[in-house]
């Protein structure tokens, strides 16, 4: 017996995987090494904001959401080393959760 869409159960899974293959798409279409880099800065700093926010109701869907992106965006890099996108990216991540924490940085909009 169904309880309903599987969207309501699997919604992050869900979205994951369309992130994953928007990720690829977009690393593929990176026309040079910066704006692969640029686009792993911009994409940290958000999930960084975004894993903060997400934490009021815990960072697990979320996390695969953002799992979903990053993993499809170094598939997709061929432009620049994938490590080292990975790299600005974690770095980013990291120093928006911790500006966050610490009140240097406050969200204008929530």
């Amino acid at each position: 017996m169904s309880h309903g869409s599987p969207f309501n159960t699997d919604w992050a899974e869900i979205i994951a995987l369309v992130l994953l293959f928007v990720g690829i798409v977009l690393g593929v279409l990176s026309p040079s090494p910066w704006f692969t880099y640029g686009i792993a800065l911009i994409t940290g700093l958000l999930c960084g904001r975004w894993w903060v926010r997400g934490k009021e109701r815990g960072p697990g869907p979320y996390g695969v959401i953002m799992a979903g992106f990053i993993i499809g965006y170094i598939i997709g890099t061929f432009r620049g080393s994938r490590l080292l996108t990975f790299a600005i990216f974690m770095l980013s991540f990291i120093g928006m959760v911790k500006a966050m924490r610490k009140g240097l940085y406050k969200d204008l909009f929530f």
